[in-house]
């Protein structure tokens, strides 16, 4: 077999070294370009309240889980929680009135939150 490059053992594996680099470097540009574009994704910069404006769905007091009722404003991990540990304590709610039930939920909170919530079975 023909030989058309004469590189000595040496050569070959600093080529070989420096190729595995380049390649390596691409991957990491590549990765970091890709994590900012989703880091800077509207979606992930809007606020919670802006994505429920974005889904138009008012959310179901008697089925949504931790995550959708932090959707709301003025909920978080703490209230969301006592929310749900409410309702599988006494069941359902028949009204957002019945929030005021819940440690945490006034109704101020309740007025802010009565456009968002319906509570169906």
């Amino acid at each position: 077999m023909l030989r058309h490059f004469a590189f000595s053992r040496h050569q070959q594996q600093t080529l070989a070294f420096f190729t595995l680099l380049y390649v390596i470097s691409l991957c990491a540009a590549v990765t970091t370009e890709h994590r900012q574009t989703v880091e800077s994704s509207p979606l992930r910069q809007s606020d919670p309240l802006e994505m429920a404006f974005y889904l138009d769905v008012p959310i179901n007091l008697n089925r949504a889980d931790a995550l959708e009722l932090q959707l709301l404003p003025g909920i978080g991990p703490v209230l969301a929680d006592r929310i749900l540990a409410h309702r599988q304590e006494h069941g359902n709610f028949a009204s957002p009135d019945d929030l005021d039930a819940v440690k945490g939920v006034g109704p101020k909170t309740i007025q802010k939150l009565r456009p968002y919530l319906v509570c169906s079975e």
